[in-house]
């Protein structure tokens, strides 16, 4: 099914001689001295309560210095002249179009144009030096558009087809149409899209960039703080930064750097030059890149990683306020980059770690994990030096997860809390093992003893929320809820639950620890029993076990370049599975991405551009564009190649179809959004209506020649749109002001019919159309002087 936009050609078929004489209208000049025509004049100001051109064909000239400042809309007609040049002002309060002037009436060589609202310009072929100012910018229709001078909006800045933009854009949102050229610096607010086909000489800044399949470039700087995005035979000739760079298929291209948060590389995409992760990566890797490029880590083809070098700040010593000398206690410390420790230093370090005076290496991705030894009891302070920094370590706990004071209190005998594995899926079936061993310092033997074996103990287990911060449901110890109530539908809370443990001979006792969401957990034991070692405590991470992929009812139709609407929900491993509601609530936050396999056809064309929304209760809803026609299936994984949390365990991708094993196109069918027309550049004779600027042609004429190109809604060429993945496409004919035809019409048909068949209308056969381009050639049988075409597929 078909978006159909009535994407309309007009052309002029001489039945009889027509024309009309010309005329010349009034000549307004505003150079001070006096008011002119309507207006007032104050200093260098005239001020005109409507366009000050009373017949259809007079003329305008402001001299440089002076403007003039229209209180409406202003909308100037095909025979107005308007000449500007200098310092020359012309302003609206509202709207102001200057685009219907004809190409040798418009001559602005200088000068402002300023719109109150919309701006717009090109809907004939013009020429003009000016700058622009507008809230919504409308830059050309597909006429030839020539604009030097720079473009500032406060909202949309839209430029159409054939435009050439020689000055600097800036805009909340920019859009454009293919093709395009423009030469200057790009700064939008909200985003950028780049149509197919289309050039950029100039620095690149937005949130979310976009270029669209294929042969798009940019020649400068791009960057990008959200995303991204280059579509297949793309280029960028220059540094890159973003957030997450996604490299379509195939042969997407960036001639430079890039310093990136993740990356997605799809077949043959590629850096050139070095990629730098901003969250560091380990030597030798890309960690922050999906490398589905087809060229390895690491060679002249494939991506070269390094950590982002940015500033250390100082170091972050995560720890356990107890410890033991029976057991070493655990660190963790992380080079900073900034004060909140958002952002990691990935330059590498060594550091010798107080009390005990061990060395610590920091790689480049900006965090290491270290083991200290406690030779005795007491108490004892941790800290780090050998490296300069900008400010005093940081220390937090992690039985509370809020800051503490580096000090750990070191005792002779203890609890030890160790799990058969630190990160498992939430509600798995055979769930990791929480083991506790009872120890003290023997100090005759020099050895760790057990402090009691072959008895019950009464334990108090608390539970507590570490990533995210909060929850709904609690930890279980041996399935018993560690909360008030032992309720299994409550949060965890201070109470906990006493849980009797039997310790062996060894003085160990182990008991299964589930948890039904998603996130890192702490587990806090406290035992108020004679002879009882001080409270011990453990993290645990839970994954989410797999994640579902639905499509919304109202996508229908699938259109290219239309958005769609996805979800994806985080599930947990249950029998019957349950949704991970804190999945997106992390501190940084975790997320899914969708990625497009082509199906029918399956070329690898298309450019699938997404954004996600915040993730509520578990399920993220993801809005998307695809830019090729056919259909695809999509797969939803999670974005963090690190796994979830960086504990390298990964939810279960989900598909729309069976996309692991083979593309069954569960999404789609996606179809042209609107056809275009292109007549016969060569052809040169013209009609005397609409300016002289249609092609002419006598009704019944074999001479008639359109190339017809299937679209998608940002106007790129949808190249899937070819022979068996195309349809039939139809003319009609329709009056120049859209009614139909008193006496009908007729246009031959396509060729491609083969000779038995003497019924078919279609001017195209799917067959005629080659990467979303067919021609057209032949009669149009039309009582009009002039028609429309509207073309649609059957």
């Amino acid at each position: 099914m078909f978006l159909h936009r009535l994407y309309l050609l007009l052309l002029a078929l001489m039945l009889s001689a027509a024309g009309s004489p010309a005329f010349a209208g009034n000549l307004y000049t505003f150079s001070g001295g006096s008011p002119v025509s309507n207006c007032t004049l104050s200093g260098a100001v005239y001020t005109c309560p409507s366009l000050p051109l009373p017949a259809g064909d007079d003329s305008m000239v402001i001299a440089s210095g002076y403007t003039v400042k229209i209180t409406a809309d202003t909308t100037f007609g095909y025979n107005h002249s308007l000449t500007m040049s200098g310092s020359a002002v012309l302003m609206s309060t509202g709207d102001l179009n200057i685009g219907g002037v004809a190409t040798n009436n418009l001559k602005i060589t200088g000068g402002t144009l300023i719109a109150g609202d919309v701006f717009s310009v090109g809907a004939q072929n013009q020429t003009l030096t000016a700058n622009i100012q507008a809230v919504t910018a409308n830059l050309g229709t597909g006429s030839a558009l020539n604009l030097t001078g720079s473009i500032t909006a406060t909202g949309t800045v839209n430029v159409a087809s054939h435009a050439t933009i020689n000055g600097p854009i800036s805009g909340a949102t920019i859009t454009t149409n293919s093709p395009v050229a423009l030469n200057g610096d790009i700064v939008a607010t909200r985003s950028f899209t780049l149509a197919s086909g289309s050039t950029v000489k100039g620095d690149v800044t937005a949130p979310v960039v976009r270029l669209m399949p294929s042969n798009t470039s940019v020649q400068g700087d791009i960057k990008a703080t959200t995303s991204l995005q280059l579509g297949s035979s793309d280029s960028v000739t220059g540094d890159v930064t973003a957030g997450t760079l996604t490299l379509d298929s195939s042969e997407a291209t960036i001639y430079g750097n890039a310093t990136i948060d993740s990356g997605i590389f799809n077949w043959h995409g590629r850096v050139t030059k070095t990629i730098y992760c901003s969250g560091g990566t380990t030597t030798g890797k890309c960690d922050c890149v999906q490398n589905g490029s087809g060229y390895d880590v690491n060679t002249s083809m494939g991506p070269r990683c390094q950590g982002n070098v940015v500033a250390l700040d100082h170091f972050l010593i995560n720890y356990n306020p107890a410890g033991s000398v029976c057991a070493p206690s655990a660190v963790k410390i992380t080079a900073c980059a900034n004060q909140a420790c958002t952002a990691t230093y990935g330059g590498g370090a060594t550091v010798t770690l107080a009390p005990t005076g061990q060395s610590v290496a920091i790689p480049t991705s900006g965090s290491a994990q270290a083991a200290v030894s406690w030779s005795q009891a007491g108490t004892f302070t941790l800290g780090l030096t050998g490296a300069t920094t900008a400010s005093a370590t940081t220390c937090i706990r992690t039985d509370t997860g809020t800051g503490g004071d580096c000090k750990v209190a070191v005792a002779s005998s203890a609890y030890t809390m160790t799990l058969s594995a630190d990160a498992a899926y939430a509600e798995a079936p055979a769930p990791p093992q929480l083991t506790m061993a009872a120890v003290r310092f023997d100090a005759k033997q020099n050895t760790c003893v057990p402090l009691f074996n072959n008895v019950d103990r009464n334990i108090n287990f608390t539970c507590a929320y570490s990533n995210p911060a909060s929850g709904t449901l609690p930890v279980r110890l041996n399935n018993i809820p560690l909360n008030s109530g032992q309720n299994a539908a409550a949060a965890c809370d201070g109470t906990g639950a006493t849980v009797k443990l039997t310790f062996n001979e060894e003085g160990k006792a182990s008991v299964p620890l589930q948890y039904a969401d998603a996130g890192a957990v702490t587990v806090k034991a406290t035992d108020s029993g004679a002879g009882s070692p001080p409270s011990a405590n453990v993290q645990a991470t839970f994954v989410p076990k797999a994640f579902t992929l639905a499509l919304a009812n109202a996508n229908v139709p699938y259109v290219a370049g239309k958005e769609f609407t996805a979800t994806v929900t985080a599930l947990n491993a249950a029998s019957t599975p349950a949704v991970t509601r804190n999945f997106g609530r992390e501190q940084i936050a975790e997320s899914a991405t969708l990625v497009p396999v082509t199906c029918q056809p399956g070329n690898g064309n298309g450019l699938l551009a997404q954004t996600a929304s915040a993730i509520l209760a578990g399920v993220q809803t993801v809005k998307a564009t695809w830019s090729e026609t056919g259909r695809i299936d999509l797969v939803a994984s999670l974005a963090n190649g690190a796994g979830y949390l960086g504990t390298g365990v990964l939810p279960a991708t989900a598909a729309t179809g069976s996309a692991a094993t083979g593309c069954t196109g569960g999404v789609g069918t996606f179809g042209p959004a609107y056809f275009t027309f292109d007549t016969d550049t060569d052809w040169k004779r013209t009609s005397g209506f609409y300016g002289g600027t249609l092609a002419q042609y006598y009704s019944g004429e074999p001479a008639i020649k359109l190339t017809v190109t299937a679209r998608n809604l940002q106007n790129g060429v949808t190249q899937n749109y070819d022979a068996t993945n195309a349809r039939d496409v139809v003319f009609t004919g329709l009056n120049a002001d859209g009614s139909a035809l008193a006496a009908g019409g007729a246009f031959s048909r396509s060729p491609g019919y083969p000779v038995t068949d003497l019924v078919g209308k279609a001017q195209l056969r799917a067959a005629d159309f080659k990467a979303g381009v067919a021609t057209w050639a032949g009669r149009a049988v039309v009582e009009s002087s002039a028609f429309m075409i509207h073309i649609w597929p059957v």
